[in-house]
């Protein structure tokens, strides 16, 4: 990136560059970049100020645990209701990620889980979950077109990024006991999860 875009900043006359604080540390790297290859180094700004809004998050969550002679369970029913959530975005800046505000927001769903043993030595666990995690506004560019408009993004009902719908797991594991206290165990493990989408 600091080449690159030291490269890039010459090769298109870039004058002035206003950025986050987080980039104060490759900033003379990259004025030595732009000299060594005869440019001249545009003037460079850095802001420290957060230019999010604070996220809101109310959790609602209800469940039961249950337990019999040789297994154990639980369900949990749960909605997330968001205000003002951070998500990632891809910028038009070499398509990097960036976070941004979205309105509205909510994540709800079931998670199951089921675990016990057979046969003296042998455990299982299995594991579900469904999430529904969508935007309930649509999610704007932060900054507008050139009419003033600001575009849309992601429409109303788009699905959260990094959150997969369908989650199941589940394991085998059998337990060998030898003298001396010594225990050996195998297992085995799966999991599956339905596609997300990182951005």
């Amino acid at each position: 990136y600091t080449f690159a875009s030291s490269v890039d900043d010459i090769d298109m006359g870039v004058t002035s560059i206003v950025r986050g604080a987080d980039h104060v540390t490759n900033t003379a790297t990259q004025i030595q970049i732009m000299e060594a290859m005869g440019g001249t180094p545009p003037a460079f700004a850095h802001h420290s100020d957060s230019v999010f809004d604070q996220e809101k998050l109310d959790n609602y969550e209800i469940g039961f645990k249950g337990a019999a002679e040789s297994f154990r369970y639980s369900i949990a029913l749960f909605y997330e209701d968001w205000q003002d959530i951070q998500v990632d975005t891809v910028t038009t800046n070499w398509g990097f990620y960036a976070a941004q505000n979205g309105q509205d927001a909510s994540t709800q769903g079931v998670e199951l889980e089921l675990e016990g043993g057979f046969l003296e030595d042998w455990r299982y666990h299995l594991g579900y979950a469904y999430v529904d995690a969508e935007l309930d506004q649509p999610l704007l560019r932060p900054y507008p077109a050139a009419n003033g408009v600001y575009p849309v993004t992601a429409r109303a009902g788009t699905r959260l990024p990094g959150t997969p719908e369908n989650t199941f797991n589940a394991s085998l594991s059998h337990s060998w006991a030898f003298s001396g206290g010594y225990d050996w165990t195998n297992r085995i493990s799966a999991y599956y999860q339905s596609s997300t989408e990182n951005a």
